[in-house]
């Protein structure tokens, strides 16, 4: 893993994007094709510039790792912050259809996307908010899921210990709350080492 939790693919992209800027200048495409390529990247990685959270996609091995940690009892609630394209929600609802969840994403064309899968792929147990984790009331919540970064992680882990009622669980992949203690931690047989580390409230 780099620094700041990427993943390792990200060297090879970070290498061939100079060439391919290279390419399309050569190219001389029209004035138009640049602001829109940035506007497209912006509703894509809208929280990245405003919130810090680069768009980090869980993998299915890590699905199943957060299926395991789901308590038993019917009637259960689970939020996604930062559901990014629906990959964990699309499991979990399907894996446990006796659990309600519920996905929340601010950038608009991953919500979008996400809106249009939920109409292909419906799930009577899930539903998507455009909405800000900030605003989520997470006393609704017996299990809370983030795959943020680093840097919301302290404000919002004292989020959930207001609002989550006691005994819910705060499960963040690959990124800690400082100076706090995880109650548990699943280490993930991936690729990239995940864990996903268990704060009980």
């Amino acid at each position: 893993t780099l620094p700041m939790g990427l993943a390792r693919w990200w060297l090879p992209v970070q290498a061939v994007a100079p060439v391919l800027v290279w390419v399309v200048l050569g190219l001389q495409p029209p004035v138009w094709v640049f602001p829109v390529v940035f506007v497209g990247l912006l509703a894509v990685y809208w929280n990245a510039v405003g919130e810090g959270v680069p768009l980090y996609l869980t993998n299915p091995k890590t699905w199943r790792a957060v299926e395991n940690l789901l308590p038993e009892q019917p009637g259960v609630r689970v939020a996604d912050l930062g559901s990014g394209l629906g990959g964990t929600l699309w499991h979990l609802s399907a894996a446990r259809p006796d659990v309600r969840f519920e996905g929340y994403e601010t950038a608009p064309l991953v919500f979008l996307f996400t809106r249009l899968r939920l109409l292909v792929q419906p799930r009577a147990n899930l539903r998507l908010r455009f909405l800000s984790l900030w605003r989520a009331d997470l006393g609704m919540f017996d299990v809370v899921y983030c795959f943020l970064s680093p840097v919301p992680m302290a404000r919002l882990y004292a989020k959930a210990r207001r609002e989550m009622k006691p005994g819910g669980l705060f499960v963040s992949n690959s990124f800690a709350v400082p100076e706090v203690v995880p109650d548990n931690t699943i280490q993930v047989d991936d690729g990239r080492r995940t864990r996903l580390l268990v704060y009980r409230m």
